[in-house]
């Protein structure tokens, strides 16, 4: 008999995520216009903004098309401090893989 059990562990797919580097963040009249660096081998990317540095109650934008590499989020309130990060994601056989968040930035809207 063999000691070793098959776990959930080991029979998952190992998939590699390009990790997102910082990003960069203009401020706009009630809007922040967020832009990245283009990445291979995935299938979006999410990004989170809130008002709070610990993203709590925090809003996330999912971007389906890989070949994006900017996207303004519309309707923020006033002269607030934001805080934004952004992650890779790639869809296999139906189930979802995440990066890592990238750091995250911080920007007053105008």
């Amino acid at each position: 008999m063999s000691d070793v059990k098959a776990t959930e562990e080991t029979t998952k797919p190992v998939i590699a995520l390009p990790q997102m580097s910082a990003t960069k963040v203009l401020a706009k009249d009630n809007a922040l216009k967020n832009t990245w660096s283009k990445k291979s081998g995935i299938s979006g990317y999410e990004i989170q903004y809130s008002l709070k540095k610990n993203f709590k109650k925090s809003k996330t934008i999912k971007i389906r098309k890989n070949s994006a590499t900017s996207k303004t989020i519309k309707n923020l309130k006033n002269k607030k401090k934001y805080y934004v990060r952004i992650r890779t994601y790639r869809k296999v056989a139906g189930k979802i893989y995440r990066s890592a968040w990238s750091k995250r930035r911080s920007i007053k809207t105008k």
